[in-house]
């Protein structure tokens, strides 16, 4: 399974009748993280009034969370989360703190403040695309090693690791569903002199 999230921590910060909305966004992959960001946050601006918070966590999102924090219902976490869900983002945190500057924004103001916020540190932090690739561990004499390494090329496949002993061991990743197909190249190629075994699944990094 494919899944979207940021690429890094990232903040933005906007001033909306005298009122600082600061956007923060982090990477994270359990609630626990997620909890213990928030309370880093908020001890470090202790002198905020609102901290409002969503969090999406898993491949598939199951777990989703928000706070409006003391601001009226559905105006500063659903529109946070909304983002998330929009750009499809999960297991990221994203925090807006407030410090109240004297004039009240309504309902609607402030939806658009959390959301301007929290969408400028999203923009800022940037989306990854993480896909789920089958990992084989290749292991084979010096003699093979060109001619293994340019079929991984023609094939597409991702070089995780490289170890050389008296033999060379190589961890590479590939789409699921070419794996068993590159296995069957790779031996034809050195004439059955390469062992090939399953090594799990990984998630690899692209932008997007």
């Amino acid at each position: 399974m494919d899944y979207i999230t940021v690429r890094g921590q990232a903040a933005a910060e906007v001033v909306i009748k005298k009122s600082r909305f600061i956007g923060q966004v982090f990477p994270v992959t359990d609630e626990g993280e997620a909890l213990r960001l928030l309370e880093e946050i908020r001890t470090r601006h202790r002198d905020a009034r609102h901290h409002a918070f969503a969090y999406r966590l898993g491949p598939a999102a199951r777990v989703q969370r928000m706070s409006d924090d003391g601001e009226p219902q559905g105006t500063a976490g659903r529109p946070i989360l909304e983002l998330l869900q929009k750009q499809d983002i999960t297991d990221a945190l994203v925090v807006v703190t407030r410090y109240f500057g004297g004039v009240l924004l309504g309902a609607p103001g402030l939806v658009r403040a959390y959301g301007e916020a929290a969408r400028g540190a999203l923009a800022a932090a940037g989306r990854e695309r993480r896909r789920e690739l089958a990992v084989l561990r290749l292991t084979l004499d010096y003699t093979w090693l060109g001619k293994v390494q340019h079929a991984l090329e023609e094939a597409g496949a991702l070089t995780l690791d490289t170890r050389f002993t008296d033999r060379v061991e190589i961890l590479t990743a590939v789409e699921p569903a070419a794996a068993e197909p590159l296995i069957q190249s790779l031996t034809d190629r050195t004439s059955g002199q390469l062992q090939a075994e399953p090594a799990g699944t990984q998630f690899v990094a692209q932008h997007v």
